[in-house]
């Protein structure tokens, strides 16, 4: 994938990227998640939830530092933001980081993070300043090797590598602080609502394999024709999303179509194969599992959002 441009998609040539905008990722996590759901969970952690929106936070030394070598291939991003009693909707979260001697000393644990066993580059949110709740919380980089930094339990679905990560007196220099200071709330907003455009492909995707697999089973003219014409809407929503998102408007209800529409298909895949089709012997079982991830992610996401009375 790095040898094909597809890790740095949207990041300029000159940090090693292969340029492109957000149809071409939508295209590119479409394709993956039609492959593999797992691997399309990873490109959109990777790319959309985590490259693509530090590269826009970085300063020219960040972008060279940690963005170059994750657009090649060289190394892995993730997003830890998710806590053990907060989960993705902080107000206050409970990793803190505390300045200490030129930087910040990291203590707290991170779950449900995607890539987390393989990322070389952790993007990671902490509260600096807990009294001033949800605005006190900045974004770091934590790279992998990091005194103090260590991975632990496996937590998620199937081959995704979802775990926890811990940190434990974990320093790390200021210059690994990414954007303005106390904006790390509005900054992790903004990279889960575009990262939901993304979820809507990858549904697509995950509901497209399901097709191809029914078809296989053979002509079922009236089932196969409304679930072709479910998956073509949801494509073309998806790109409305896509278009939507760089116009600065909401998006959120094509969203929801698209991983519903994959729960759907998905669902009556299973019922088509009768007592097969929910036995791990056959793809539309683990499938429905796959679309099932994207609704709950697309969902369970939208808990994080500023404070109506607060401007971002």
């Amino acid at each position: 994938m790095g040898k094909l441009g597809l890790m740095g998609l949207t990041i300029p040539e000159e940090y090693g990227g292969s340029g492109g905008d957000l149809i071409s990722m939508v295209i590119s996590a479409e394709e993956l998640s039609r492959s593999s759901g797992f691997i399309g969970a990873f490109y959109l952690a990777h790319l959309s939830l985590t490259l693509h929106p530090l590269f826009e936070k970085a300063n020219e030394e960040q972008r060279q530092r940690f963005i170059t070598p994750c657009a090649r291939g060289e190394k892995i991003a993730c997003f830890a933001l998710a806590e053990p009693d907060v989960g993705t909707a902080p107000v206050v979260l409970q990793t803190t980081a505390v300045p200490r001697n030129g930087g910040y000393v990291l203590h707290g644990r991170k779950i449900f993070t995607t890539n987390g066993g393989e990322a070389q580059v952790v993007v990671v949110f902490a509260t600096v300043e807990p009294s001033l709740e949800y605005r006190g919380i900045n974004e770091f980089v934590v790279e992998k090797g990091t005194s103090g930094f260590s991975v632990g339990k496996k937590l998620g679905i199937g081959s995704s590598s979802t775990l926890e990560l811990v940190f434990e007196s974990c320093w790390i220099p200021e210059s690994n602080l990414i954007g303005e200071r106390n904006r790390g709330f509005y900054q992790a907003w903004e990279a889960i609502q575009g990262n939901r455009v993304l979820i809507a492909a990858q549904a697509v995707g995950i509901a497209q394999a399901t097709f191809e697999t029914v078809k296989q089973l053979g002509p079922l003219p009236n089932f196969q024709a409304d679930m072709a014409t479910q998956i073509d809407a949801a494509r073309f929503l998806t790109y409305r999303a896509a278009w939507l998102k760089t116009q600065g408007h909401p998006f959120l209800k094509e969203v929801i179509f698209a991983t519903e529409m994959s729960r759907q298909v998905t669902n009556k895949a299973l019922q088509v194969l009768e007592d097969y089709g929910y036995i791990e012997d056959y793809r539309p079982e683990r499938y429905f599992r796959d679309a099932k991830m994207t609704e709950v992610f697309a969902r369970s996401l939208g808990g994080l959002s500023p404070p109506l009375h607060v401007s971002t």
